[in-house]
C-alpha cells in the first residue's frame, strides 16, 4: 500500500484553482506581485514528487533563489522526505520514489543534462536572460522521455526574454497562457493595492501589479530601438579587405570574458559576439588573441580592475589591442572612458542606425535589461539588474568605441613579435 504524505499547503485561492484547472502540457504564467505563484508552483511540485512519486527539476535564475524554494518545500514535506541534501546538487528524495532537484540557470554546467523528469518548473523566469535558448536546448529535452510538463512563472521585467517567450508560444496549442494581476489574489488588501496605484510610477504599477508588458523603468536601449537595429541576419566570417574593430570585457569573478566584433563602413555591423567563463587568464588572452586575429580586429579592451597581466596577455599574442580604464569619471581623452559616456554613445548609435545588429539572444537579454539607476547623491549608475550580466553590452560598448577611434591609415604597424608588418592600424 502506498504511503500518503500530508502536505501542508494553504488551500489554493480561486484564481489558483482557476489556472491549475486550464493548464496543458506547458503553462507560462505572468502574475502580479503576491498573487501566489511560487505558492501555486511549491504546491505543484510536492505534488507530483512527494504525492506521485515522479521526478521534478526546479529552475531559478540565480542558486540564491532556489535555497527559499529548497527549505520551504522541505518544511512543508518533511513528514515524506527521506533525504535531503544541499551540496553538490540541491536534492529532495521522498518515500514515494519521487525526487526535485535544483538548477541555477546562472551555472556554467548545462542545467538539467542527463536528467530526465516529469515535470520543470522555472520560478521567477523573468529574470533568466537567455530564457528562450535555455528552454529549448536545455530544460525541455529532459522533458522528452516521460512526456513532462512544465510551468514557467514570473512577474515580468519590461520586454526582455519572458516576453519573447510568451509571444513565441502564444499559436502552440501545447501552451497555456495566464496573466493574473495581483488583485486577483483574495488576500490582499484592496484598499493597499489602491494606495500603491496613488503612489508607484505608472509604469512601475503597470508591470509589478497588473502583471503588463511595459519598458522596464530605467531602462537605457527601447525596444524600438532595438528593432531598428535588427537588421542583419547573423555571424558572418571575416571579409577580404574588410576592416574591422572589436571591443573585450574581461571577466571577473562569476562573469563572463565577452567580445563583439564590428565591420567598419557607413554603417557599423555587428558580425561576431562571443562570451565564456571558467578560463584561466592565460587560456584567455590566447582565445580573445585567436578572435582578434581572426578578423585582423584593433580592439579596445576593458583592463579596468583585472590587473595588467591579463589584457599584457592579450597583447602579447596580438598587439593591436588598447587598454581602456572604465570609470564613474570622466573621459580623459586617452585610455579612461566614463561608463556613462561609454553606455550614451551606443544607446544613440543604436537609435540612430549608425550600429546595426543581428539576433544574438543574450546580447539582447542584456541589452533589455540593461538599466539606468539614481544614486542617493546625485548621478546614475549603469549596469545590469542584480543577479544578471551586462558583460556583452559592455563589450559592444568598447567595440563602438574602439570602432570611432580607428583611423584605418593603411600604414604598416611598427609593432615588433610575429604579428608585425599588419596593415590598417590606429
Amino acid at each position: 500500500m502506498k504511503r500518503v504524505i500530508p502536505l501542508v499547503f494553504p488551500p489554493p485561492h480561486p484564481a489558483q484553482r482557476e489556472v491549475v484547472g486550464a493548464a496543458r502540457r506547458f503553462n507560462i504564467l505572468r502574475c502580479g506581485r503576491r498573487w501566489g505563484k511560487t505558492t501555486l508552483l511549491l504546491r505543484l511540485a510536492a505534488q507530483a514528487a512527494a504525492e506521485r512519486g515522479r521526478a521534478v527539476g526546479w529552475f531559478a535564475p540565480i542558486y540564491s533563489l532556489l535555497a527559499p524554494a529548497y527549505e520551504e518545500l522541505l518544511r512543508r514535506t518533511r513528514s515524506g522526505v527521506v533525504r535531503a541534501a544541499e551540496r553538490p546538487q540541491p536534492v529532495i528524495r521522498y518515500a514515494s520514489g519521487g525526487r526535485i532537484e535544483f538548477w541555477s540557470l546562472d551555472s556554467k554546467d548545462v542545467p538539467g543534462r542527463g536528467r530526465a523528469y516529469d515535470l520543470a518548473i522555472i520560478d521567477e523566469a523573468a529574470f533568466a536572460p537567455s530564457l528562450a535558448r535555455v528552454w529549448e536546448e536545455a530544460i525541455l529535452p529532459t522533458l522528452l522521455d516521460r512526456l513532462g510538463s512544465a510551468w514557467i512563472a514570473s512577474t515580468p521585467k519590461g520586454r526582455n526574454a519572458f516576453y519573447e517567450l510568451w509571444n513565441l508560444t502564444l499559436d502552440d496549442p501545447a501552451w497555456a497562457h495566464f496573466h493574473e494581476p495581483s488583485h486577483r489574489n483574495p488576500f490582499l488588501s484592496q484598499e493597499e493595492l489602491a494606495r500603491m496605484a496613488a503612489t508607484m510610477t505608472r509604469e512601475r504599477y503597470r508591470q509589478e501589479i497588473l502583471a503588463e508588458w511595459v519598458d522596464a523603468e530605467g531602462r537605457v536601449f527601447s525596444e524600438d530601438a532595438l528593432e531598428a537595429a535588427l537588421l542583419l541576419q547573423g555571424p558572418e566570417d571575416p571579409r577580404p579587405g574588410e576592416r574591422y574593430a572589436a571591443g573585450v570585457d574581461l571577466a571577473r569573478s562569476q562573469d563572463y570574458t565577452a567580445v563583439a566584433v564590428l565591420r567598419l563602413g557607413t554603417q557599423l555591423e555587428l558580425v561576431r559576439v562571443e562570451r565564456w567563463r571558467g578560463l584561466s587568464y592565460t587560456l584567455t588572452a590566447r582565445k580573445v588573441a585567436a578572435l582578434l586575429a581572426r578578423y585582423e580586429a584593433y580592439a579596445h579592451v576593458d583592463a579596468t580592475g583585472v590587473g595588467d597581466a591579463a589584457w599584457e596577455g592579450i597583447r602579447a599574442e596580438w598587439p593591436r589591442v588598447r587598454p581602456i580604464r572604465i570609470t564613474g569619471g570622466r573621459d580623459d581623452g586617452r585610455d579612461t572612458r566614463s561608463k556613462e559616456n561609454l553606455v550614451g554613445r551606443l544607446q544613440s548609435a543604436l537609435e540612430t542606425q549608425e550600429l546595426l545588429l543581428y539576433p544574438h539572444p543574450e546580447l539582447l537579454a542584456e541589452l533589455r535589461a540593461f538599466e539606468a539607476r539614481p544614486l542617493p547623491s546625485v548621478g546614475y549608475a549603469y549596469s545590469a539588474p542584480e543577479g544578471l550580466h551586462d558583460d556583452l553590452v559592455m563589450a559592444l560598448a568598447l567595440a563602438l568605441d574602439a570602432a570611432r577611434a580607428s583611423k584605418g591609415t593603411g600604414q604598416v604597424l611598427k609593432v615588433p613579435g610575429r604579428w608585425s608588418g599588419l596593415r590598417g592600424g590606429v
